[in-house]
């Protein structure tokens, strides 16, 4: 359940996913999200949903950045009781043009981040811990070698955290219609019999 006097943080919070999810959360009960970015938000995006919404500029691939996070947090807001990690960084090449930098990037946002997530949460009662994934770990993307493995770490770090006693899942998604950063790739996945999903699909899937 979603609580009314708790806090959720989502990550690549004011993204096309990460404010779709915040309005899911809100529409559910919630009333306090941790919304963090890179990058500074839509203000008016963000009063639209209505409810006591931070917003954080933290790289979540940076340990001492979303240290401070959880710390303002713990100070100001209601106990953290849930967190989506919806962040990610698309850095697309054929295996033969994959270089370091490439996989670094990728890796930053989708392992670092989680790895960062995972450990700062681990003494929080948390309720969810959500890692958004992706179906090409499981069906493979062309020019995606690089987010095929770090989306399988996700969904390895997932099993552990279970295994350890922790709530975890890690969704395994295919390409969104109409938001995220892989909304352009679903017209080409369209093409080849694999259609996308609906946002309102997808809100059902996660919440589920």
């Amino acid at each position: 359940r979603v609580r009314e006097d708790a806090t959720y943080l989502i990550t690549g919070g004011t993204g096309g996913l990460g404010l779709a999810v915040a309005r899911r959360l809100i529409e559910r009960g919630a009333r306090y999200l941790a919304l963090v970015s890179r990058h500074p938000p839509d203000g008016d995006a963000l009063r639209a949903l209505g409810a006591n919404v931070r917003h954080f500029v933290a790289d979540v691939s940076d340990e001492q950045a979303m240290r401070a996070v959880f710390e303002t947090i713990a100070r100001e807001l209601p106990s953290l009781r849930g967190v989506v990690h919806a962040a990610g960084i698309l850095d697309d090449a054929v295996i033969a043009q994959q270089d370091r930098a490439r996989l670094a990037a990728v890796f930053a946002a989708k392992v670092d981040g989680s790895r960062i997530l995972d450990r700062l949460t681990r003494t929080l009662p948390l309720d969810f811990f959500v890692l958004f994934s992706s179906a090409g770990a499981l069906l493979g993307s062309p020019g995606q070698a690089n987010q095929a493995a770090a989306n399988a770490w996700m969904d390895v770090l997932a099993h552990a955290r279970r295994r350890a006693g922790f709530p975890a899942v890690s969704i395994a998604w295919a390409a969104w219609s109409d938001i995220g950063s892989a909304a352009e790739a679903a017209k080409l996945l369209a093409q080849r019999g694999i259609q996308p999903i609906t946002a309102e699909l997808g809100l059902d899937a996660f919440e589920t």
